[in-house]
């Protein structure tokens, strides 16, 4: 029998983080990715971010102990001129090196219920680590990032967000207000300055969010489409697991 051979991408920052080589791939089901996952090379251990299109029973946990069901995320698309938005007392900017301490601590109160935070394989100290490296490496590794800061008028870090610049597009990664300014407006204000950086370079804004996230709301409310949702699973065999 022939299988859909699948694409199979290193996660080379995971790979780091956990001591574990870990992949990401894509398929139509995740009985797609189990007929391949067959003949493919994985190794002895691994760990595995599989996206679907097709939303399954997560039944399947039960049955396949390493393979589990994590989220269902939207993804949306914008491409338009941005309306004017503001607010007195806020301004953005690309951040610069003494901004990375607030952005770590921002972000360590953010995040909580992360795709690592879900996954219960993982202890709460070990998700931790993956949320702080992940700011990390955004701010400091990944070329293709760029890091707008929200300050106020005492130059106070306030909130932040990382878009990851693609030749076709761009896509809002990690955008996150500090616990003390939520409720404001804030949040509108990092998307519509992420949208006036996406308007300047004339490529679209991609950003995914999980299907239950109040932030549907506020993508729909700025002019977002609906593209389509996908279902994350994880797929870790390590030792005995």
């Amino acid at each position: 029998m022939k299988f859909k051979e699948l694409s199979l991408t290193p996660d080379s920052w995971l790979t780091e983080v956990l001591k574990l080589p870990s992949y990401k791939v894509s398929a139509q089901s995740i009985g797609d990715y189990q007929d391949w996952k067959g003949q493919a090379a994985l190794g002895s251990d691994y760990f595995v971010t599989i996206k679907t299109n097709v939303e399954e029973v997560t039944e399947i946990d039960n049955l396949v102990n390493q393979l589990i069901f994590i989220q269902k995320m939207n993804q949306y698309s914008w491409s338009a001129k941005p309306h004017h938005v503001a607010k007195d007392g806020y301004s953005a900017r690309f951040f610069v090196g003494e901004d990375i301490d607030k952005i770590l601590e921002i972000g360590s109160r953010a995040f909580g219920l992360s795709r690592f935070h879900r996954d219960k394989r993982f202890s709460h100290k070990v998700a931790e680590g993956i949320k702080s490296r992940w700011l990390l490496s955004n701010l400091t590794m990944r070329e293709n990032c760029d890091t707008l800061i929200l300050v106020n008028t005492r130059e106070e870090v306030v909130g932040f967000s990382s878009i990851l610049s693609y030749p076709d597009r761009l896509m809002i990664d990690l955008i996150s207000v500090s616990p003390k300014f939520r409720g404001q407006g804030l949040g509108k204000l990092l998307v519509h300055h992420s949208q006036e950086l996406s308007y300047e370079k004339n490529l679209p804004l991609i950003v995914g969010t999980q299907s239950e996230n109040i932030a549907n709301a506020l993508y729909r409310n700025m002019g977002f489409k609906f593209v389509d949702s996908q279902n994350v699973w994880h797929d870790i065999k390590q030792g005995s697991t």
